[in-house]
Formats: C-alpha cells, structure tokens, sequence
C-alpha cells in the first residue's frame, strides 16, 4: 500500500517539473517574439496615439460647444432686438398720435366740450384740430355707457377709428357745472390682429347650409367669431325678466313673486344667454360657445350694488332692496368695438357688422343706473341699426315702489373653432 502511494507521488511531481519546463521554454521564446516583434512598441505607440487622438477629439468638441455658444448667443441678440422692434412697435401702436390727443382733448390736453368736436353722430373739423377733416379722417365707430352711474356725474365712451386703430373717448357728465359733458381722456382700445375682421363660412348645427361669420378674435390656431346676420324664431331668442303681469318672463326664472324672478333674471343674465347660445350652436367642431357681451370661463360677480337709496326706497319698507343686484360691467366693449370696427363691403359703415340685419340682440353685460328718481337694474342690447348705447331695465325700485318687467331679443353667439374648420367667404 505504501509503495502504491509513493509510486503515484512521484509521478505526480515529475509530471510537474515538466509541466514548469515546459512553460519557461513558452515564456522565453514569447518574451523574445515580443521583443524581437516590437509589440510592446506598438502598444505603447498605440497608447500614445489614442491619448492624442482623445485630446484632439476634446478639442474638436471644445471649439464645436464655443461656436454654438456663440451662435445661440447672436440667436439670442437677434430675438432680443425682434422682441424690442415688436414691443417698440407695439408700443407705438399704443400710444394715441399727437393730432388726435389736440383734436380731443384741446391744445392744453384739459379737455373740450362734447360739442366742440362730436355732433349728429359724426366728428366735426374745429379751430383746435390739426386733423384737416375730423368728419371723414376720424369715424365715429359706437357708443357704450359706463356701468353703475348717477344722474349727477356719469361717464361715457365714444369709439372712433382713425388711422387703422380703434379709439375709445372718454365724456364724463356733471350737471352741477355749466361744462356739462366734457372729454376726459382718449386712449387706444383695439389694435387689428391676425385675421380678424374677415369673412369665413360656417354652419350653426354642422349640417345647414354654412353662412357668413366674422373672425372677431385671432388666437393663434383657433379663431373666435360670430354670425354677421341672425336667425329668427323661438331658437333664436330669450327673453329675460318678469313683467308686471308675470304672463312674460325668463323662462329659468327662479321666485315666488314677480320681483324674485325678475331680480333672478338680472342675476343670473351672463349664464343664461350663454346657455342659449351653446343650445343653438350644436356643430361639433365647436370648441367653445359664449353669447356676446361676455367673455370665455368668465367669473361671475358675486358684488352687490347698494345705494343710499335703496336703503330708504320705499319708506314704508326701508332698507328691503339694500344690497340686490350685482354690479354693472363693460365686459362687452370688446365685442362691440370689433364688430363695430370692421365694415361689410370694404367701405366703412357706422357700426359696422355691430348691425345684424333688422335684429335687435342681447349683450350679456349688465349696467346699473342711480339716478334721482329710481334705480334701474338694467340689461345692455344692441339695436337693429348698430348702436350698443342701449339698456332694458329688468327691474327698478323707487320711492313708490319696484317695478319689473320683461323683453324677449335674439342672441348672438360667439363660437371658439379650429382655423382649419373654417373655410373662405
């Protein structure tokens, strides 16, 4: 047994001394392959080269990043400069021109009489101007009162278009003073954007025949327009109020009295006349629909309007209007200077495309009027030749008591619609 073991150790060991000759003989004649092969040159060449080539890579790349550096940079100064020239330019479409502040607001910029310049529904040429012919040059484009006014001192705008631009005046009224209705300012309320003021061809529903409707907003992808003539009908109109009977009113009219209703009516006017119009427009390609007068997602006004006088009208029950009735507004000067802006035909027209055919139509803005012998509480409507100088009270409390009453008118809605969806007059 031992002599086996011993055998099988010692074959063991030499097979290793062989093993290890074996590898020497391999490693010297590798080592002198290399050396006599200059591998370990190349390697050390091919380190060399790759670290020169990573460098001058680096570099590449260094001087690639400057030259974009400098590239967005002089980008970035050319923006600047465009964005400086189009605010410059904007800004200069801002400012009202010298001639039309004179001819306004007088030589001292103080003010003038509304009868110096404005008369019979037109401006006139005077001594002040330096506009040659104030008549043709600046025209007289609507009307709107200024909401929540008193008898005694109230304010009220003209709109003119001169020059391309539109224009709103400010008159202010004070009859405690011998220069009752006198200029307070004139700033520039509408400059034309985009599309605005053409013609483009769409249908209410999708399948009636489409028809004209101006592009009173240029938003970018989408327009905002309205029809240019209205439809007639149930379909076509609402009536707010309450009249003193109860036999016509707002048919959503919430009360158990006709005053409730009526005062509900007034309240809750916007929404309502924006249902109706989103109830009448029923083409799918309608992104939003609003009436006019208002604005989009506008948040109604939860303010109340309060005067002395409702505290003491009327003595027998004082102070039970205290606190009813929200707030005028001018949400729809927009609205009205646009299609007042723009003409049909190509030649100017007074009020514009505010006319619509012989159709008398809703405004979804409301006005307040104080004066001394009643309060009214009143809806503002555009009239069958154009003029948006006009309000419906839908209800009036004074010292003998309140009155309500109703109207029915058309509406006129706005629709939001991809430019893609409309198609040429």
């Amino acid at each position: 047994m031992k002599e086996n073991f011993r055998s099988k150790k010692g074959i063991t060991l030499i097979a290793l001394i062989i093993t290890i000759i074996i590898l020497v003989i391999l490693a010297a004649v590798s080592i002198r392959a290399v050396y006599e092969m200059e591998i370990v040159g190349h390697a050390i060449n091919g380190t060399q080269q790759y670290a020169e080539r990573t460098k001058e890579e680096n570099q590449m790349l260094g001087d690639t990043r400057n030259i974009i550096n400098n590239a967005l940079v002089k980008l970035n100064d050319i923006r600047s400069r465009d964005n400086a020239g189009e605010s410059s330019r904007a800004e200069e479409e801002r400012k009202v021109p010298e001639e039309l502040k004179k001819y306004v607001m007088g030589v001292e910029k103080t003010g003038r009489a509304i009868s110096e310049i404005f008369a019979n529904g037109a401006f006139k040429a005077g001594t002040e101007a330096d506009i040659a012919d104030a008549n043709t040059t600046v025209l007289y484009m609507n009307k709107m009162l200024d909401s929540n006014y008193l008898d005694t001192d109230y304010r009220y705008y003209l709109y003119a278009k001169y020059q391309d631009i539109g224009y709103r005046i400010s008159i202010t009224k004070n009859a405690s003073t011998s220069n009752a209705e006198k200029t307070t300012g004139v700033e520039v309320v509408y400059v034309p954007n985009g599309i605005e003021g053409q013609i483009k061809k769409y249908s209410i529903d999708g399948t009636e025949t489409p028809t004209d409707w101006l592009v009173l907003y240029d938003n970018g992808n989408t327009v905002d327009i309205t029809p240019i003539a209205l439809g007639t009908g149930e379909k076509w109109t609402y009536t707010l109020g309450c009249d003193s009977a109860g036999t016509i009113v707002d048919p959503n009219a919430v009360g158990s009295t006709h005053l409730e209703k009526a005062q509900w009516s007034y309240e809750h006017m916007v929404e309502s006349l924006n249902a109706k119009c989103d109830d009448l427009v029923d083409n799918s390609t309608a992104l939003k629909v609003r009436s006019i007068g208002t604005q989009f997602d506008l948040k109604d006004t939860t303010e109340k309007y309060s005067s002395t006088r409702l505290t003491t009208w009327p003595t027998s029950n004082a102070g039970v209007y205290n606190g009813v009735g929200q707030v005028g507004d001018m949400n729809g000067e927009q609205d009205v200077v646009r299609m007042s802006f723009f003409s049909p035909g190509g030649a100017y027209q007074e009020f514009g495309y505010a006319k619509a055919g012989d159709a008398d139509y809703w405004i979804a803005s409301r006005d307040v009027h104080d004066y001394s012998s009643a309060v009214g509480f009143r809806a503002r409507y555009v009239s069958s030749y154009g003029n948006a100088f006009n309000d419906y009270s839908l209800w009036s409390v004074s010292s003998s008591g309140s009155n309500t009453y109703a109207k029915a008118r058309r509406v006129r809605p706005v629709v939001r619609v991809e430019k893609s969806n409309l198609s040429s007059s």
